[in-house]
């Protein structure tokens, strides 16, 4: 990797809640890189499990920055954001806690966005679980725009499969600061789920592109990240957010159709409220319903005060 230049250094940003052991795997692989980062920021989420002891302790050479209470994952990363721009690195790259960073996958993503310019750029992630199996090769939208991980890793090409794509998962997310520059913090509404979209589109919206770099690999513990959070709480923020991506970034007859299925879904939660006991009772039933009147009443970020949020370090 000696066609980098020196002066390119990078700010990794990890958000951590109550996950230490992750967090700790995640900074050893990083230490063990090809090209090592010039700092490295763990955000944490006001976590209550000794986490902080414990990363200082295996990691004094990360910088701790200790949110007042929880966040949540797009506030975390503007508070690592806000140091990074501080910091006068290059490039910053948004680290998900439970990933595991092949050596080199650091360096291609620097060398890929020396090469192709300002855009936010995106490794090739499979499961811990199972390295074979390809977790995200690129992001997708279909017409409603909803979001989609596409599913297969592009063969080697005269560039190297580098790709341009519609958005980056936030496990996994890089850019110049040139570029965190000038699409700016990302919106904390969201709170978790499709904050990363909404960064990538609000950057394609200025100009910049979101690319796809198969040479750069990352593991990440994708079954270890859904276990730890709430079905429920993931049901509510993936239907709320959903709607607010589409009136945020669709054009007119893509947000007509976000309030003529919103529309339909009341509806339809009314007959089967009212006929349906089983519906009435579901959890998860319950949780999309609530997110689809929170969505309708403009009530953001962490779930509704009735809802402890939950703590959220994993995408």
């Amino acid at each position: 990797m000696d066609s980098i230049p020196l002066d390119t250094g990078v700010a990794v940003i990890i958000v951590n809640w109550n996950d230490a052991a992750d967090t700790v795997a995640c900074l050893d692989s990083l230490v063990g890189s090809c090209y090592p980062p010039r700092r490295v920021y763990v955000v944490d989420n006001a976590s209550d499990d000794g986490s902080l002891d414990i990363i200082r302790g295996a990691h004094p050479e990360a910088e701790i920055i200790a949110a007042p209470r929880n966040l949540g994952y797009a506030a975390g990363f503007n508070l690592g954001r806000q140091r990074a721009l501080a910091a006068g690195v290059a490039f910053l790259w948004l680290l998900n806690n439970d990933a595991i960073v092949e050596p080199c996958a650091l360096a291609h993503l620097v060398e890929a966005a020396l090469r192709h310019g300002p855009g936010i750029y995106s490794p090739l992630i499979t499961s811990a679980d199972a390295s074979d199996s390809v977790w995200y090769a690129g992001g997708s939208l279909d017409w409603r725009l909803k979001s989609y991980h596409m599913r297969h890793a592009a063969g080697p090409d005269s560039d190297g499969g580098v790709r341009t794509i519609a958005w980056a998962t936030g496990c996994a997310l890089f850019c110049s600061t040139e570029v965190a520059r000038r699409v700016g913090p990302m919106d904390e509404r969201y709170f978790l789920y499709l904050e990363d979209v909404d960064w990538c589109l609000t950057a394609r919206a200025a100009g910049i592109p979101t690319r796809y770099v198969p040479a750069a690999r990352i593991w990440h513990g994708v079954s270890r990240s859904v276990r730890r959070l709430d079905p429920g709480h993931l049901r509510y923020y993936a239907w709320r957010n959903y709607y607010l991506l589409v009136q945020r970034h669709g054009c007119w007859w893509q947000r007509m159709y976000g309030r003529a299925n919103l529309a339909a879904r009341f509806v339809k939660i009314g007959i089967r409220s009212a006929l349906v006991a089983s519906a009435r009772r579901d959890p998860l039933y319950r949780a999309r319903t609530r997110g689809l009147v929170d969505y309708a009443l403009g009530r953001f970020g962490p779930a509704g005060p009735a809802r402890r949020p939950e703590g959220v370090a994993a995408k």
